[in-house]
């Protein structure tokens, strides 16, 4: 049994992207059209990541969760499960944008990354 879990939130700009990404896919499944919506926005900024995930994302939507939290929401709703009963270890939740390990890059909304220590 491991002795640290971690919990890494997706960092905030993630959720606001699905929520963009799940108005505009019900108009169009077409991947480089909604990139092109996407980066109108403020988002523009993590164009990078975005080109990548969008695609993907777009092929396969059940990787988008029906409900789409803040950051804050999100760790609030963690922190009040039953991990530490349940596992009997340390669990750490750490906002992605405060972790240096490369695993936290991997969060999304509604499915953290998790790291076994």
């Amino acid at each position: 049994l491991p002795k640290k879990i971690t919990l890494f939130i997706a960092i905030p700009w993630k959720a606001e992207m699905f929520c963009h990404l799940k108005d505009l896919m019900k108009q169009s499944r077409n991947s480089s059209e909604i990139l092109k919506s996407i980066m109108t926005t403020e988002l523009r900024k993590h164009g990078e990541s975005i080109s990548k995930l969008v695609p993907k994302l777009v092929a396969n939507p059940q990787r988008i969760p029906d409900l789409v939290f803040s950051q804050k929401k999100e760790l609030e709703i963690l922190s009040k499960t039953r991990l530490v009963k349940d596992f009997n270890c340390e669990i750490v939740f750490a906002k992605e944008q405060e972790s240096t390990h490369d695993k936290a890059k991997n969060a999304m909304p509604g499915k953290p990354a998790i790291l076994l220590e």
